[in-house]
């Protein structure tokens, strides 16, 4: 199980992330809960990484997702409510990741993208350059530069990518539009742990022009004895 930070590693935690990009912000949320080299973190696929940051946001807000999102066609704001699903995560995989797939009667060589396949791409001029990229990182065959086979390859990719590939199907309550959103848990989980950041420095604000106390003795209180405290000092 993952371990559970406590309010002094999240306001670390968010103090780093905000300087990082959003490929190391998620090893760095995922280190916060799990006692393993960032190294190793980083050679994750995105599938097992992301199935890790949802088990490690279940530990801290549970398993209710709350949200908002936006109609692509009439731009309504819609209240999007559901629950995670439960993934398989694991922080070791066997073998290098390599895998064989069969695509159009065709077989190629691919593996999941890891954080260190998104940093390389993460200067690429356009989108098209960087799926080049990742195609020449992570497929390998005598016809993985054919394109109906690439994108045979990817479709079939994508239905291993596990949590990575999570998408959420919506409907828009004004113009009963429908459409599905790919739902990216680092960065929802990063708004999460950055609104609860600022609330414990809030807290801290409070209690220290009221008592006189140290950040460190503010965050070392659960949040329950935070909650009480705060009530008394309004």
């Amino acid at each position: 199980m993952p371990a559970k930070p406590d309010a002094e590693a999240i306001v670390r935690l968010c103090e780093r992330g905000e300087r990082e990009h959003p490929v190391d912000r998620a090893l760095t949320i995922l280190a916060a809960f799990h006692e393993l080299p960032r190294r190793q973190l980083a050679r994750l696929d995105v599938g097992r990484r992301d199935a890790l940051l949802f088990a490690s946001r279940a530990r801290l807000f549970g398993r209710a997702i709350e949200g908002f999102a936006k109609c692509p066609r009439c731009g309504c704001a819609i209240e999007v409510s559901m629950t995670a699903p439960e993934f398989d995560a694991e922080a070791n995989g066997d073998g290098d990741g390599w895998d064989r797939i069969a695509v159009e009667g065709q077989t190629l060589d691919f593996r999941l993208p890891t954080s260190f396949d998104l940093a390389a791409i993460a200067g690429c001029h356009d989108v098209e350059e960087a799926r080049d990229r990742l195609h020449e990182r992570c497929i390998r065959g005598p016809l993985a530069n054919d394109e109906p086979i690439l994108a045979a390859a990817e479709r079939e990719i994508a239905e291993r990518a596990g949590a990575a590939a999570m998408t959420v199907d919506l409907e828009c309550p004004a113009c009963i539009h429908r459409w599905s959103l790919d739902f990216d848990i680092a960065a929802f989980f990063w708004e999460e742990l950055r609104v609860r950041a600022r609330r414990l420095l809030r807290e801290v604000d409070a209690l220290a022009r009221r008592y006189g106390w140290s950040e460190r003795d503010i965050l070392a209180l659960s949040d329950a004895r935070r909650r009480d405290y705060l009530e008394l000092a309004s």
